[in-house]
C-alpha cells in the first residue's frame, strides 16, 4: 500500500497542485532555517539541515521531497540561505560542502522511496550501518586535510606558556620592543620535521 504524503493528508489549499507547491517551498525554507542553526566547525559546519532534508522525503514523498531540496539549492545561488549566511555561485564553486549540498535532493529522494514502499526500518538501519564506516574512512582524510590547511593559513594555535614566553623577551613586553626586535615565527621546515620524526622512531626502537 502506497503511503500518503503530507500534501494529501493536510492540503493547504483546495487545489492539489498549489498545496504541493506550498509544501515544497515550505520545506525549502525549513532547510534554509536549519542551515542558520550551525556550529562553526571547520571546514564543514554542523547544522540542522539534515533532519529537514530527510523529513522532506519522508513526508512529501520521493519526487516532491527532492524538488524541495532542489528549490533550496536554486535559492542558494542567489540568496544567503546556506550555513553561516553564505550563498551565491562563487560560494558554491569554492565551498568544501558542495558534495553535501548536492546530496540533499538525493537523500530526500531515497528517503521518500523507502518510506513509500513501507517496511523501510530494516533497510535504513542496514544502509546506516554499512555507509557509516565507509563515510568515515573516505571523508575523514579529506576533512583533516582541509582543517590542517585552515589552521596553517590562520596560524597554528600556541600554548599559553609559549605565548607568554614569546610575548616577553628578556622581561620586556612584546608591544614595548622595537619592530626590528620582533622575531619572525615560522613553522618548522619539512627537513626539520623529518629529522624529528626519525629521532622519535629511533628512540622508540631502542627502547
Amino acid at each position: 500500500m502506497q503511503a500518503k504524503t503530507l500534501p494529501e493528508i493536510l492540503p493547504l489549499t483546495e487545489n492539489h497542485a498549489t498545496s504541493t507547491l506550498v509544501w515544497t517551498v515550505g520545506f525549502a525554507i525549513l532547510t534554509a532555517a536549519g542551515a542558520q542553526l550551525a556550529l562553526p566547525t571547520i571546514p564543514v559546519p554542523m547544522t540542522l539541515q539534515t533532519p529537514f532534508v530527510l523529513l522532506a522525503g519522508a513526508l512529501l514523498g520521493a519526487r516532491i521531497g527532492a524538488w524541495s531540496q532542489l528549490t533550496y539549492l536554486a535559492a542558494g545561488t542567489m540568496l544567503p540561505v546556506f550555513a553561516n549566511g553564505a550563498g551565491g555561485m562563487p560560494y558554491l564553486a569554492a565551498t568544501p560542502t558542495i558534495g553535501y549540498l548536492l546530496g540533499f535532493p538525493v537523500a530526500a529522494l531515497v528517503t521518500g522511496a523507502l518510506v513509500g514502499r513501507g517496511g523501510y526500518l530494516r533497510t535504513v538501519l542496514a544502509m546506516t550501518l554499512g555507509m557509516t564506516p565507509l563515510h568515515v574512512r573516505h571523508a575523514r582524510p579529506r576533512l583533516e586535510g582541509l582543517l590542517l590547511e585552515h589552521r596553517v593559513r590562520s596560524g597554528l594555535p600556541r600554548s599559553a606558556a609559549l605565548r607568554r614566553r614569546q610575548d616577553r623577551v628578556d622581561g620586556v613586553p612584546r608591544d614595548a620592543r622595537p619592530a626590528h626586535a620582533l622575531r619572525v615565527e615560522r613553522l618548522p621546515s619539512a627537513r626539520t620535521r623529518h629529522r624529528a620524526a626519525n629521532a622519535v622512531l629511533r628512540t622508540s626502537r631502542s627502547a
